[in-house]
C-alpha cells in the first residue's frame, strides 16, 4: 500500500496528505463540532413516517450463519486493512480456515443477541482534503474518512445480505429506489424519471 502512495504521490495523482501544520487536536475538534451542528440542526425535525407491512410479513430475528457464509464473506474482501486490524487482509484469506470458526461463533452470538460490538464501532479518522486548490491549511478544507476494522465489515456484510433478502423477498423496497440494488444504477433512476 505505501508504494502505491508513494508511486501516485510522484506522478501527482490523487489528493494531498494532511498539512501537518494542523494539529490533530484540531481535526478532532473540527470534525466532531461539524457532526454536532448537523445533530442540533436537525434535533426538531419530525419523527419519520414508516408505512405498515403486511399482516405475516415480519423480521424477528436473523438467520444464523455457518463457516461456508463467513469463508464466502472473506474471500470476496478487499485487500484494504485498516490500522486497527491486527492481520492484513490478505493474511487473514490465507489463515481463514483456522479463523472462522470463532468468527462464525462471534457474528452468530452478535445477531442473536442483536448487539454490535462497541469495539466494532471505532474507526481510524483519516482527513483527506475535498478537492484540490483548497487551503491545505484550513481543517475546514477536509472531509473525515473512517477506517473501519475488516471483522466490523464482514460482520455488516452478512446482516446487510440477510436484510436485502429479507426486503427483496417481501417486495418492501421502493419501487422507485435505484440505491443499493443489484440492477439498479443511477441510470435506472434517469430513465424512470424520463419515463
Amino acid at each position: 500500500m505505501e508504494i502505491w502512495r508513494s508511486v501516485n504521490q510522484l506522478l501527482g495523482r490523487g489528493r494531498p496528505p494532511a498539512s501537518s501544520a494542523i494539529i490533530v487536536d484540531e481535526f478532532s475538534r473540527f470534525f466532531y463540532d461539524k457532526v454536532n451542528a448537523v445533530r442540533l440542526n436537525t434535533a426538531g425535525a419530525p419523527e419519520p413516517f414508516f408505512s405498515h407491512v403486511r399482516p405475516g410479513v415480519s423480521l424477528s430475528s436473523f438467520c444464523s450463519v455457518n463457516v461456508d457464509d463467513v469463508i464466502t464473506a472473506i474471500s470476496h474482501l478487499p485487500d484494504k486493512s485498516s490500522a486497527a486490524d491486527p492481520l492484513p487482509v490478505s493474511v487473514m484469506k490465507m489463515v481463514a480456515a483456522e479463523l472462522v470458526p470463532f468468527l462464525t461463533e462471534l457474528f452468530n452470538r452478535s445477531m442473536c443477541a442483536g448487539h454490535f460490538p462497541a469495539t466494532f464501532k471505532e474507526a481510524f479518522i483519516t482527513p483527506a482534503i475535498k478537492k484540490p486548490g483548497l487551503d491545505a491549511m484550513d481543517a475546514r478544507s477536509y472531509r473525515p474518512i473512517s477506517n473501519l476494522t475488516v471483522v466490523s465489515k464482514l460482520l455488516e456484510r452478512i446482516v446487510a445480505r440477510q436484510l436485502k433478502s429479507y426486503l427483496q423477498s417481501f417486495d418492501l423496497l421502493p419501487s422507485l429506489q435505484s440505491g443499493f440494488r443489484p440492477g439498479h444504477s443511477t441510470e435506472t433512476a434517469v430513465l424512470r424519471c424520463h419515463v
